[in-house]
């Protein structure tokens, strides 16, 4: 799993795309969005090995749902309604939510 962000206001990372892979060596440096997400303000990819490819999809679908990154346009949900304190749209705990370094480790790129 891998995600294209940069530190925002509070040390709070804003996510540009969120994604998952089986090679990052493959994937990060061919990216259909890789550029697109640099000119949007992306400094740092975070990744995170997960074997589990339900685990993965979880909380692919949890992060997506939860940050809406402008580059991912699958998994987003709509404008409208919020969501129960401390719970993502798929039952992750909020704190994966709140803590993305829960999730990921920090690579500068």
């Amino acid at each position: 799993m891998y995600r294209a962000a940069h530190e925002g206001a509070r040390n709070q990372w804003v996510p540009y795309y969120i994604g998952q892979t089986n090679s990052f060596a493959d994937r990060i440096p061919n990216h259909e969005n890789w550029s697109a997400a640099v000119r949007l303000g992306a400094t740092h990819v975070h990744a995170r090995v997960e074997s589990q490819a339900a685990t993965r999809d979880r909380i692919k679908a949890a992060l997506i749902a939860a940050y809406q990154p402008a580059l991912n346009v699958q998994l987003k949900q709509p404008e409208t309604g919020n969501l129960a304190p401390g719970k993502s749209s798929i039952g992750l705990p909020g704190a994966f939510l709140r803590h993305p370094k829960i999730l990921f480790s920090r690579f500068l790129m």
